[in-house]
């Protein structure tokens, strides 16, 4: 489609494609990381452990074609399938669209039509597959700028891909002059980021686990922006589909990836590993996983950018790989884990009875304490010879892990409890040297070792 403009000539067009970036790569020059890929050299770029996470940020080899398992279908992100062509008459944002042509196919200096001229902007939009993409750019009084701005809506990781879910939207530009039988060579990059996650359990378990990624723009836009400033201004942020997490354990990664638009939310100076979920901007992304019990879930945000402390940004063109190994955090300062109670209704528990106060030397005489604290096994000795309103010694135990969070749940009619861990009965199978226990502030749920000392709240069966 010719503008009014006849002063159309014959090009050459040829276009390559940027590899894609990673945190922490624009240190190394071009060369030198070509050849970190094409040697197939894996990069830990970042590692921490710190509270409930140890994790690590990977720089991997370069293999375009060689993506994540998905459900049913192969996205090549390296494929150009299709393109539209747009020439501006200067290279300012307010310069006029003055030519726009769709082709079908690509292949490396194929001619194109275009219209001679002095500092003139030639843009490519790849993998559009759509001929009527260019309706709302009018010839002559469209504007780079209206271009800037074109974007699609965003519900799930489907609606950035195109081709029917087989490539991803691209874009790349050349400026300068345009004459007959000149090559216009134009670099293209992918208009989104890609974020691998591979997750496994440190000390934590879970009858069963979820992933989900949130807090995605609701738009994509077809120019691949990076920009200092906050990128987009204005969005209403979504959640991708939760997946389901089979197979959870502590010695294999479970891995996830998802294409997600530009989302640039800044920095946020001072802020430490611990303090990131706490102060992350309203609309960063991360991604949550749940672990899910009979009363409580043990929910861990991990915000994406480009480091595990003051960065939130999503750049277009770049791969975030994440390796993650999640603890519970005893000291309860990191705010990237958190437990949450829901309305639970259990028929399988049989009814117990519960204690009115907590052990101590009055009504468990004889019984090795410290400031009303006990070891395990003196816990046990403590309820054992607990007694109280005339419910005497040898009709007390202590509680099963359900049991205790059951407590937890409806301690405001129990009674008052201490600020801390409370002893379960239960072992940790996997290390029968711990016990689980329940915090009465906040749910959590940690294995600690028989030899730590805690505060005990008795039951009786009923």
């Amino acid at each position: 489609m010719e503008s009014p403009l006849t002063e159309t000539v014959d090009v050459k067009l040829g276009m390559s494609l940027e590899i894609p970036r990673t945190p922490g790569a624009e240190s190394k020059a071009t060369n030198a990381r070509h050849e970190l890929y094409r040697a197939g050299i894996t990069r830990v770029i970042a590692s921490e452990l710190t509270g409930a996470l140890l994790a690590e940020l990977i720089e991997e080899p370069l293999d375009e074609r060689s993506l994540l398992p998905r459900q049913t279908r192969a996205v090549n992100d390296s494929q150009i399938a299709n393109l539209w062509v747009f020439q501006y008459n200067d290279t300012g944002a307010d310069a006029r669209l003055i030519r726009k042509d769709y082709y079908t196919s690509y292949s490396t200096g194929m001619n194109i039509k275009l219209i001679t001229g002095i500092s003139q902007r030639v843009v490519v939009v790849a993998n559009t597959s759509d001929a009527t993409f260019s309706e709302d750019l009018p010839l002559n009084s469209s504007t780079f700028q209206s271009l800037l701005d074109k974007s699609t809506t965003v519900s799930d990781e489907a609606d950035l891909l195109t081709n029917g879910g087989h490539n991803l939207p691209m874009s790349g530009m050349f400026t300068g002059n345009i004459a007959d039988g000149i090559l216009v060579n134009i670099p293209m990059q992918r208009n989104v980021s890609k974020v691998n996650f591979r997750v496994k359990t440190g000390n934590v378990t879970a009858d069963n686990w979820t992933i989900q990624l949130c807090n995605v723009p609701d738009k994509s836009y077809w120019m691949a922006q990076r920009e200092d400033a906050t990128f987009p201004i204005s969005v209403t942020p979504v959640s991708y589909t939760e997946q389901a997490v089979n197979g959870m354990n502590t010695t294999t990664f479970k891995e996830f990836s998802w294409f997600v638009p530009v989302n640039r939310r800044g920095t946020v100076d001072g802020t430490t590993s611990k303090q990131r979920a706490v102060n992350a901007p309203a609309e960063a992304t991360y991604v949550k996983v749940t672990g899910s019990k009979r009363v409580t879930n043990t929910v861990y945000t991990i915000h994406l950018g480009m480091n595990f402390t003051t960065d939130y940004n999503l750049d277009p063109n770049y791969k975030y790989t994440y390796q993650v190994t999640l603890y519970t955090d005893p000291c309860e300062t990191d705010s990237r884990v958190k437990m949450e109670s829901f309305d639970y209704t259990d028929n399988e528990t049989p009814w117990f009875g519960v204690a009115t106060e907590d052990c101590n030397s009055n009504n468990a005489p004889g019984v090795v304490l410290s400031s009303n604290r006990y070891t395990w096994n003196n816990a046990a000795l403590a309820c054992a010879v607990y007694s109280q309103d005339g419910i005497g010694a040898g009709s007390w135990r202590l509680p099963t892990q359900w049991e205790l969070m059951l407590m937890w749940i409806y301690k405001g009619e129990l009674g008052s409890f201490t600020s801390s861990y409370y002893w379960s009965i239960d072992e940790n199978s996997s290390n029968t040297n711990n016990v689980w226990c329940v915090h009465f502030i906040n749910g959590t749920t940690f294995n600690f070792s028989k030899a730590a000392i805690y505060p005990v709240r008795c039951v009786r069966d009923l």
